[in-house]
């Protein structure tokens, strides 16, 4: 980004030509020394200070990053490029409604400028104001008919509100994203036509967790007389080969499959019409193998509660601790990269480290048929607990999966879940309370 009014230094417009470059190739630590080098010898170079902001902004330094918009914004109040920056930093931030003004207050000016309507659109989204959002999108979309990210936002609020067919349609957008899948088949795609003994490839897209949630719709294309030959990751073939909801499994490296029509899982609810009622197939529809047999290392009397926990990066086992106040419960992890985690919060032996025996799915699908509640943050465990019938309480977000709503402790998607929302990202105390109480409850 360049900006014409600040005075000509040679050496400094050469200085944030380099920068420029190097963040360009992902060379940020390189990128932002130069940047620095020249707010040194001149604090107000706006192209440095708008750059150097972008860069700090996406290292999540976002109070940082805004100091030095504002201070741009200061020397180009009338450079709106400047404003969008404020705007995308305190959304980022949290900060909703800042960030609302700020596009607001350039729509009053008079920027006609498709972005400008997006970002508002996400905040919209962000502060549960969904029709609104929507209007934003599609007045994005009419000064950009191409601009595939409004749709796909669109998408998701019409999904979030539950406007399941509406949502389902604009869904298919996916495909325009710069991110999309490339796919390559050598049969025609599937568009809703009698199924009527045609064999279908059924392919999973990205994310395990979808592929474990739109799994639902496969015996509803069955009904209609497909035969399904499914074409999903790896790591799930032995667990979806188990729960019977193809006629055939195949990982996603198998290329030598014979069918009639490809159709991607993620599109079966659009290519179905699916309704509202659909929408809540009742699990199980998941199921693990050997689940008879009690694992070894579940040593919990038969009267204690015994709880899986599954916890991340970003929200680190803390949050979780509060339960471990709760008599007759024992806890488990639910994943294969707990040991280092346990034993920096001092919890190993308190928490029975399960990575040793969660060395594949069907591995951790067994051991969470064999627990009485999962307790974890939105991540492919949730939908595989809840999809196999397993109690599930889930943490949520401010700005959550779709699935969840916006509103309420209970999903129709899965029975057996029941959610937990954050207020805000950064506070944990209301939910950790509420799950303690949960549990409480749970023990009796």
């Amino acid at each position: 980004m360049t900006f014409a009014h600040t005075p000509r230094d040679t050496n400094a417009e050469r200085t944030c030509a380099h920068a420029l470059e190097a963040q360009r190739k992902g060379d940020f630590t390189r990128a932002e020394d130069l940047y620095r080098g020249v707010l040194r010898g001149n604090p107000d170079h706006v192209q440095a200070l708008v750059n150097l902001g972008v860069i700090l902004k996406e290292n999540g330094r976002f109070d940082a990053a805004l100091s030095l918009y504002k201070r741009a914004q200061t020397l180009t109040p009338n450079d709106h490029r400047v404003a969008m920056n404020i705007g995308n930093t305190l959304m980022l931030k949290g900060n909703y409604s800042a960030a609302l003004e700020c596009f607001e207050s350039l729509i009053a000016a008079n920027i006609k400028s498709a972005d400008v309507y997006y970002n508002r659109g996400l905040v919209l989204h962000a502060l549960h104001r969904f029709p609104e959002a929507i209007f934003s999108f599609e007045r994005a979309l009419s000064i950009e008919p191409s601009f595939a990210l409004a749709e796909w936002n669109k998408a998701l609020t019409l999904l979030t509100m539950g406007s399941f067919r509406e949502g389902f349609s604009s869904f298919e957008s996916r495909w325009k994203l710069p991110f999309a899948q490339k796919n390559t088949f050598s049969k025609p795609q599937w568009t809703g036509s009698s199924p009527q003994d045609k064999t279908i490839l059924v392919y999973a897209e990205h994310s395990p967790s979808d592929t474990l949630f739109f799994a639902r719709f496969l015996p509803l294309l069955k009904e209609r007389g497909a035969n399904i030959t499914l074409h999903c990751q790896a790591e799930l073939v032995p667990l979806l080969q188990n729960s019977s909801l193809a006629d055939s499994v195949h990982s996603l490296e198998d290329t030598s499959l014979q069918y009639d029509y490809h159709a991607s899982l993620l599109s079966l609810p659009f290519l179905l019409g699916v309704t509202e009622e659909e929408m809540a197939v009742y699990a199980p529809y998941i199921y693990a193998t050997n689940t008879e047999t009690p694992l070894e290392f579940l040593h919990a009397p038969v009267d204690a509660v015994k709880v899986g926990v599954f916890w991340d990066e970003t929200t680190t086992l803390a949050p979780f601790l509060p339960l471990l106040t709760v008599p007759n419960t024992y806890f488990y992890s639910v994943q294969q990269d707990a040991t280092l985690s346990l034993q920096h919060h001092g919890v190993q032996g308190i928490i029975t480290d399960s990575s040793p025996f969660v060395r594949d799915t069907m591995a951790l699908a067994t051991l969470i048929d064999q627990l009485d509640v999962i307790v974890t943050v939105d991540s492919t465990i949730a939908h595989l607990a809840a999809s196999m019938g397993i109690t599930v309480w889930l943490i949520v977000p401010p700005v959550g999966d779709w699935r969840w709503g916006f509103e309420g402790d209970l999903t129709k998607l899965y029975p057996t879940m029941r959610l937990f929302r954050q207020q805000s990202l950064e506070k944990w105390d209301d939910v950790s309370t509420q799950l303690v109480k949960r549990l409480q409850g749970l023990v009796g």
